[in-house]
C-alpha cells in the first residue's frame, strides 16, 4: 500500500478528465478509448481521471462506469502513468461497489465527491463517510474530490483533509476543483508532502503552479492538452513569459465551452470538432448543443486555429 500511495504522491504532470463517448443510440462507446488514449499521449498527457464530472459519471449506470474504468485501465498500459477512478454515487452501496471494482482492476487511485443531496453536517460526519468508502477498497489510495461550486459542500479544506488523512489511512490527497486559491494557498504553505493535490481549474493552472501545485486534472486537456503541457514545461524551466502566453491561450479555448450552452456539452462538441474522434452527444439532463449553435462553435474553433489532428 505504501508503494501505491507513493506513486500518487510522486506524480507530476497532467491528467485528463476524459469525456465519455456515446454512440448514436446513446450507449457508451468503448471502441474509441484506445484512439482517445493515443490522442492524449501525443499531447503529453500522462494520466486520466475516469468517470468524473466531465465524463458525465453521475449520469452513468454502475455497470457502464465499471466497463469504462476497466477499459481505461487496459488502454492506458504503456501510455499513461496514472489512472484514477471517480466512484461517487448517491447510494453508498453503489459507491462501495465501484470502489471494490476499481481496486479489483488495478486502478491507481479512487476519488469520491462528498454526499451532495443528503449532505454531511460537519467534517466529522464527512470523514465517517470517507471511512465507509475506503473500507470497500482498503488497498487503493483515496482522493477527496473538492468541488464546492457544484456540490454546495464548503469546508475549511486544510483542516478537513489533514484530519481525514489521520483517520482514514488510504486518504492521500485531493482533486481540488475550486477557484478559491486563498484556501489552496493556506493548505500548501505547511508541510503537506504526504497529501497530493491535483488542481482542477484549467483556467487557473499557472496560478496554482506558482502556489506549489505539481499536477493537474483538466477537461480541456482533450482538445488543448498540449497547451497546458506547455504551461507546465515553461513554468518548470522558469520561463514565466511563455507560461503566461500559453495560459492566455487556454483561457481563449476554455471560453468556447460555455459560450453556447452547458459547459459539458460545449466541451464535448469542441472536442468533436478539434480531435479526430467522435464522442457523440451528451446524455440528458445535459442537453447537447443545437445545430445552429454547433455551427457558431465550429466557426469560433476555426478562428482560434485549434487543431491536434
Amino acid at each position: 500500500m505504501e508503494a501505491k500511495i507513493a506513486k500518487v504522491q510522486k506524480y507530476e504532470g497532467l491528467c485528463v478528465a476524459p469525456l465519455t463517448p456515446f454512440d448514436p443510440n446513446g450507449e457508451v462507446n468503448l471502441e474509441i478509448i484506445d484512439k482517445y488514449v493515443d490522442v492524449l499521449h501525443k499531447q503529453g498527457i500522462s494520466g486520466a481521471f475516469v468517470n468524473g464530472t466531465i465524463g458525465e459519471g453521475l449520469s452513468l449506470t454502475v455497470s457502464e462506469r465499471e466497463k469504462l474504468a476497466q477499459k481505461w485501465v487496459h488502454a492506458a498500459k504503456g501510455k499513461l502513468d496514472l489512472i484514477m477512478v471517480q466512484i461517487y454515487a448517491d447510494s453508498l452501496p453503489d459507491t462501495q461497489t465501484l470502489a471494490r471494482h476499481a481496486e479489483s482492476i488495478g486502478a491507481d487511485a479512487i476519488a469520491v465527491l462528498p454526499p451532495i443531496y443528503y449532505k454531511c453536517c460537519n467534517n466529522a460526519e464527512l470523514i465517517e463517510y470517507l471511512k465507509a468508502v475506503a473500507s470497500a477498497a482498503p488497498n487503493t489510495p483515496l482522493l477527496y474530490y473538492h468541488l464546492p461550486e457544484l456540490t454546495g459542500v464548503y469546508l475549511k479544506f486544510d483542516d478537513f483533509l489533514l484530519e481525514a488523512s489521520r483517520v482514514v489511512p488510504t486518504v492521500c490527497g485531493a482533486k481540488y476543483s475550486s477557484s478559491d486559491l486563498k484556501d489552496l494557498s493556506g493548505f500548501l504553505k505547511g508541510d503537506r508532502s504526504h497529501l497530493k493535490i491535483f488542481f482542477g481549474c484549467d483556467e487557473l493552472f499557472l496560478s496554482a503552479l506558482a502556489l506549489g501545485v505539481t499536477a493537474a486534472i483538466g477537461g480541456t486537456f482533450t482538445y488543448q492538452g498540449y497547451v497546458s503541457k506547455a504551461i507546465f514545461d515553461s513554468f518548470q524551466k522558469g520561463d514565466l513569459a511563455a507560461a503566461r502566453t500559453y495560459q492566455r491561450a487556454v483561457l481563449e479555448g476554455a471560453r468556447l465551452i460555455t459560450k453556447y450552452g452547458h459547459w459539458v456539452s460545449g466541451l464535448k462538441a469542441t472536442s468533436n470538432i478539434v480531435t479526430s474522434l467522435d464522442f457523440g452527444r451528451t446524455r440528458l439532463p445535459v442537453c447537447p448543443l443545437p445545430p445552429e449553435k454547433l455551427k457558431l462553435l465550429e466557426a469560433d474553433v476555426r478562428n482560434l486555429g485549434l487543431s491536434i489532428r
